[in-house]
């Protein structure tokens, strides 16, 4: 299509758009439209996904739909853009088609014909593309808690070794009573308990990365310059959190956990054996404090 420019965008949940495809754009200005939200005055793309129509504008300079968004092209030398929503099964749109143009005009039969054919490859291939993802995300994801799994916490760690991270901490934590709570209230009881600590635990540590990487035992990976400065304050808030009670199925309980941390600093050879055992045996007990800061 000689003279003519192809953008794709996917559309979030929250009515955002993000550039899923536009090489003979700048990155500039896909930068520029990342999270812009969709409306009537949303530019083509935007409008297009709103109304769930398409929509060809064959003069943006002049068009109050490109009103906030014109002096992202003007520079470009683009001065048309006409686009088309693409619908799931359900109608809801996730995605436009974009075609600009360097003179002002709309689409030709042709272009319509060709887009048409276009819009149905395109979900075609965003619905694959969300089957993969949905695919990964269960793969790491722990079905309980909804918190990365075990293999998440694996993959994290080897993350950290090849980006050699010069200083982190290591978190890991084993619930005390758990066993208790499932002979006593049951299983729905103890899941329960699950949830609300793996709730609490990633709260406490934001923003870290929280893990449950065992049937009662979890992980925090700590990366933030101001938590790694008081790592006993980090531990004691995450307790503390754990201690409030908890309504579960009907039953209050007060989870109790035992907590180990590390901190790893690059050329120590202190708190690079304490992380390391730490990540090897993923031990719950208390290190020292002299050993861990």
């Amino acid at each position: 299509m000689p003279g003519v420019i192809c953008s794709v965008l996917t559309v979030d949940r929250a009515g955002r758009m993000h550039p899923l495809a536009g090489p003979s754009l700048p990155e500039s200005y896909s930068q520029a439209i990342d999270g812009a939200a969709i409306g009537p005055l949303a530019g083509s793309c935007g409008t297009a996904a709103y109304l769930g129509t398409d929509v060809s504008v064959a003069d943006i300079a002049t068009d109050p739909r490109w009103a906030d968004f014109k002096h992202l092209v003007a520079p470009l030398g683009l001065r048309g853009c006409w686009s088309s929503p693409i619908s799931n099964p359900d109608g809801v749109t996730v995605a436009t088609f974009a075609f600009y143009y360097r003179e002002a005009r709309g689409p030709t039969a042709f272009e319509r014909v060709l887009v048409e054919h276009c819009l149905h490859l395109c979900l075609i291939a965003i619905d694959r593309h969300n089957r993969v993802v949905e695919h990964e995300r269960r793969a790491f994801t722990d079905t309980l808690t909804e918190l990365p799994n075990r293999a998440a916490f694996n993959a994290a760690l080897a993350d950290i070794r090849e980006r050699a991270v010069e200083r982190w901490a290591l978190f890991v934590l084993d619930l005390d009573n758990l066993k208790v709570i499932n002979d006593t209230f049951g299983h729905p009881a103890g899941d329960a308990v699950l949830r609300i600590v793996g709730q609490r635990i990633a709260a406490a540590g934001e923003p870290g990365r929280t893990f449950r990487v065992g049937g009662d035992e979890f992980a925090l990976i700590l990366e933030s310059a101001d938590d790694l400065a008081e790592p006993d304050a980090i531990a004691q808030r995450i307790l503390d959190a754990l201690g409030r009670p908890a309504d579960c199925g009907g039953q209050i309980v007060v989870p109790r956990a035992t907590i180990g941390g590390a901190v790893y600093i690059a050329g120590d050879p202190v708190t690079d054996l304490c992380a390391r055992t730490l990540i090897s045996h993923c031990i719950t007990q208390r290190i020292p404090r002299a050993a861990a800061s």
